[in-house]
Parts: C-alpha cells; sequence; structure tokens
C-alpha cells in the first residue's frame, strides 16, 4: 500500500513538473496559433500570419507570444510598466513586483546576467526563464522553452519530489 502511495506521489510530482516546464499562465510551449488565441482571445496586436502577437494584459501589462516558422508558440514574455501584483502569470512562482532578493533566494544564481540600459536580465537557462528587473524590482517575465536543458529540468522535478522552503516550485 505504502509503494502505491508513493507511486500515485511520483506520478502527480511528474505531472506538476511537466506542467511547470512546458506552460505559461494558460498557454502551453509549442501550442498552435488557434490554441493561443483560444487561450489568450482573438484581438490581438499584430497580423494573422505574423510570427509576433501581443495582447493587453491587466492593470496595463502586455503579454507577446512569438511562434516558430511553422506556427507554434516558441517563446511568451509579460511586462508590467506599472509593476503590478498578479499583472502577470508567475513563472516558478515568482512575479511581477518582486524584488532582485527574492528572485536570487528562490532560484540560485542565474545562469547569465545582462544589463542593458535602464533593464537587468537574469536568465536561468537550465530552467528557460528570464526575469526582468528595474531598480531591483521584476517588471517582466520571459519564458523561453528552447533554453531549458534536461538535467536543470531534471533537478527541478526532483527538488518537486519534497517540499523545501525556497524551492522553485
Amino acid at each position: 500500500m505504502l509503494l502505491v502511495v508513493l507511486g500515485l506521489y511520483v506520478l502527480v510530482s511528474l505531472f506538476n513538473w511537466y506542467f511547470h516546464v512546458n506552460t505559461y499562465g494558460v498557454v502551453a510551449m509549442g501550442d498552435d496559433k488557434s490554441a493561443v488565441r483560444y487561450a489568450l482571445g482573438g484581438q490581438h496586436g499584430g497580423a494573422e500570419n505574423s510570427r509576433i502577437w501581443t495582447y493587453q494584459a491587466e492593470a496595463d501589462a502586455v503579454i507577446k507570444v512569438e511562434f516558430t516558422p511553422g506556427g507554434q508558440l516558441d517563446r511568451i514574455s509579460c511586462s508590467s510598466a506599472a509593476v503590478e501584483p498578479d499583472s502577470c502569470p508567475q513563472l516558478y512562482g515568482i512575479g511581477i513586483g518582486e524584488t532582485e532578493d527574492v528572485v536570487g533566494g528562490h532560484l540560485g544564481a542565474p545562469s547569465r546576467i545582462g544589463i542593458s540600459g535602464h533593464r537587468k536580465y537574469m536568465t536561468y537557462q537550465s530552467l528557460g526563464a528570464t526575469y526582468v528587473l528595474e531598480q531591483f524590482v521584476v517588471t517582466g517575465l520571459i519564458r523561453d522553452p528552447d533554453q531549458g536543458g534536461f538535467f536543470g529540468k531534471t533537478w527541478k522535478f526532483l527538488r518537486n519530489l519534497i517540499y523545501l522552503p525556497g524551492s522553485i516550485g
């Protein structure tokens, strides 16, 4: 009986992990344009055959979706100039308005840091996640599945099996 419960726990955890590394908000990486249109709405900026669509979200946040030449969702980002919490879906438990210390505390050291103008980009390549900060506060989130590596995603899954304070899932 204990093995059955443990097996079910691992399966539920695997599903939870798969969901987090392959989705952002209500869309999944690899969705086609019709699935994205259904999930985010039909009114978007950009021509129907364009590779980039933009949507207005809550509190003046902007969601930008990018498609492959074949029409599959390849990258999604959300930014909020007003820095309104909950204006964008969270990415690995971190949302708009969080501080740089919170990002580092939850995810550890980023694999890459870049500064361009007044923005800082903290990239966690193994997770396919980039956090955009202005004056030490998260103002944008980028989900790029091409960055995510097998070992980083597997580590996230293993960390999700047992809750750890400050964990990323």
